[in-house]
């Protein structure tokens, strides 16, 4: 019996630690995954609102050295957030949405896809680079319903 429960233990420790990292914050959970074959990272945050509407910013890891290219949100089928809400992504050192506004007015209701806006005057849309020991934080803003929860997923590539 006590060497079963020694074995459970074990799998379940291999599994938490081969399935990426983890990272979690007031209403607030992370989850990376890289891909060594093709240089690709995952990071997924699912986020939910406290009492008031509000989500505290998170400091997000896993998205360096690589290109942002694109997010997707999806907004929780149980209680979802305030139409139009906002999702930016900040570059602490130079105070920037990396994202250049396409995280505006999201879908209170949908899955919607963004893909950063490098320079707005030019059109110019793709990847944004984040240097190994770039900081970057997530912000949800407007968003007014209490306990609303959603999950923001960033793609990145080196």
């Amino acid at each position: 019996m006590k060497n079963s429960i020694t074995k459970a233990i074990l799998i379940l420790a291999i599994l938490l630690c081969w399935s990426g990292s983890a990272i979690s914050a007031e209403g607030v959970f992370q989850r990376a995954y890289e891909n060594s074959i093709d240089g690709t990272m995952t990071v997924l945050v699912t986020w939910e609102a406290t009492a008031l509407g509000g989500v505290t910013p998170f400091h997000v890891s896993g998205l360096t050295p690589y290109y942002v290219w694109k997010m997707l949100t999806d907004p929780s089928g149980v209680t979802g957030p305030t139409d139009n809400y906002d999702v930016y992504l900040i570059d602490i050192e130079h105070g920037n949405d990396i994202l250049g506004g396409q995280g505006l007015n999201r879908d209170a209701t949908n899955s919607e896809v963004a893909i950063p806006c490098i320079d707005i005057s030019a059109g110019l849309y793709g990847g944004y680079y984040l240097f190994d020991g770039s900081g970057v934080s997530l912000h949800i803003r407007n968003n007014d319903v209490s306990g609303a929860s959603g999950t923001v997923t960033f793609f990145g590539y080196k």
